[in-house]
């Protein structure tokens, strides 16, 4: 009969349950001051002793920037950036240790490329509340107004701005790390019991002001924009917490605690490391799920403030942004985000990439064109599908219009993801597909000829990122709470 029921189309189904499972959402303010500008830091507690929904944690605050040039001749400007650039690292800590995030200095960094390599300008777009504005056009929504660096004659804004601040409030949301956990899926996933694991913190350790896309009217201007820098007001975390459950699951509960076998959590963490291109770059990671690689080629500038000038020798597809001019194509991020081959559709042919772990390459065939980076990027994050979508391609045309080009994603979007697992990350499904390093320190090798491309883009740099499941473990023996990587 169950058999039977199953087979039935839910259209044609009748029915209903009641449960007495029902959620609330918390504010939570930092331990300390709510005001944190570049490289400070702050931290809060979730509830204790509640079931929380980390897949739900927010962060919201007034993001604002001063010192910019009013003067009617030198005058400079600067864009509120997207929610998540802010912050250099956000580290999750249980009962004191270090869960998620610790072992990543560019957390901003490794969500661009999550960004690009998964979403479209449509998802940005409807994200304006987040500040995603700026990841799809040069211009922002603040206080001020509207800001935007071209006009519809291709130059460079043709006044001063009205104040030397502007602000913006907006929030952050779907933080990597402990948050997504337990096959995170909508109301299906997310959730830890902090009665049982213990006390969760998040810490955020904000950016510097490399993340900004700045632009000054005259070289004078250009040397004002060290001056600009950011400010967060008003910092506040919000999530939701279950304020009643069914009795069906403290039942469970208490036929878990009664069982010797260990209670295990599954969630995604991260490593990563940045050196030079050497062309046999490694990073090193003990994981019991290594479940993907990214390989992230980079300028020598991706690090540095590096502002839109009227006169810059190199243009918008090399180290730095040139002038906004008609005919020329320019991706919309700042030099920092850069992910850049410093190939282009004539030299794509050149490039060499493979990733050694072990005794065994990935892929069994040295990837010898760079499109071909693209196609695994693709697979890697939607396995075939063709609901796949990204943001490789595009860019903008005279710093105005919408433009689509093999040469911007080969300039600006040129992320190399290598898939380990079966079907979806570990976290995601509760299945460890990936590769397991046998609690060993392992190097993962990345062996590469024109990533970046060392004549265009000389002393370029590569930053490699192991995204893998680790897990929280409670030993109902010892009513101990350990996590491993």
């Amino acid at each position: 009969m169950a058999n039977l029921a199953s087979s039935i189309p839910d259209s044609l189904r009748w029915g209903c349950a009641q449960s007495t499972i029902r959620t609330n959402r918390f504010r939570l303010v930092p331990q300390g001051s709510q005001t944190v500008g570049q490289n400070g830091t702050v931290r809060v507690r979730l509830p204790e002793r509640s079931l929380v929904r980390l897949s739900s944690l927010s962060a919201y605050f007034d993001f604002g920037i001063s010192g910019i040039s009013v003067d009617a001749a030198n005058y400079n400007q600067a864009l509120i950036p997207s929610s998540y650039k802010p912050f250099r690292s956000v580290r999750f800590l249980v009962n004191g240790q270090s869960a998620s995030g610790h072992l990543a200095q560019n957390y901003d960094m490794i969500y661009e490329a999550l960004v690009q390599s998964s979403t479209d300008d449509r998802w940005a777009y409807s994200r304006l509340a987040q500040g995603y504005k700026e990841l799809v056009q040069f211009a922002d929504d603040s206080s001020a107004g509207t800001t935007t660096a071209t006009t519809t004659g291709n130059n460079l804004v043709l006044a001063a701005a009205a104040s030397a601040t502007k602000s913006q409030y907006m929030f952050a949301e779907d933080f990597l790390g402990l948050p997504r956990c337990n096959g995170k899926g909508g109301q299906n996933g997310g959730v830890i019991d902090t009665s049982l694991f213990g006390v969760v913190e998040v810490e955020f350790i904000m950016n510097d002001a490399s993340i900004l896309t700045t632009w000054g009217a005259t070289a004078a201007a250009v040397a004002l924009i060290p001056n600009i820098r950011w400010e967060m007001t008003n910092f506040r975390v919000e999530c939701d917490v279950i304020t009643s459950v069914s009795p069906a699951y403290v039942e469970l509960m208490a036929l878990k605690l009664s069982d010797p076998a260990p209670i295990k959590m599954a969630f995604q963490n991260y490593v990563q490391t940045v050196s030079t291109a050497s062309g046999n770059n490694r990073l090193q990671c003990n994981s019991q799920c290594i479940d993907m690689i990214m390989v992230l080629p980079l300028s020598q500038y991706w690090n540095t403030l590096v502002p839109i000038g009227p006169s810059s020798s190199i243009d918008g597809v090399g180290n730095a942004y040139g002038a906004l001019t008609a005919g020329s194509q320019y991706p919309v991020q700042p030099v920092h985000y850069q992910f850049n081959t410093g190939l282009t559709t004539a030299t794509e042919g050149t490039l060499r990439l493979q990733v050694v772990v072990g005794s065994e390459t990935y892929p069994k065939t040295v990837i010898s064109h760079a499109l071909d980076i693209f196609d695994i990027n693709t697979n890697s994050f939607f396995h075939g599908s063709t609901s796949n979508k990204n943001m490789f391609y595009y860019g903008l045309s005279g710093g105005t219009a919408a433009i689509y080009s093999r040469n911007l994603a080969l300039a600006s979007s040129c992320i190399h993801a290598q898939s380990f697992s079966l079907q979806s990350e570990g976290w995601a499904s509760s299945v460890l597909t990936g590769l397991d390093t046998s609690s060993q320190n392992v190097d993962i090798i990345v062996q590469s000829q024109n990533f970046p491309n060392t004549t265009a883009l000389p002393n370029g740099v590569q930053m490699l990122v192991a995204l893998t499941t680790s897990q929280l473990v409670y030993d109902p023996q010892s009513a101990s709470v350990s996590i491993i990587p």
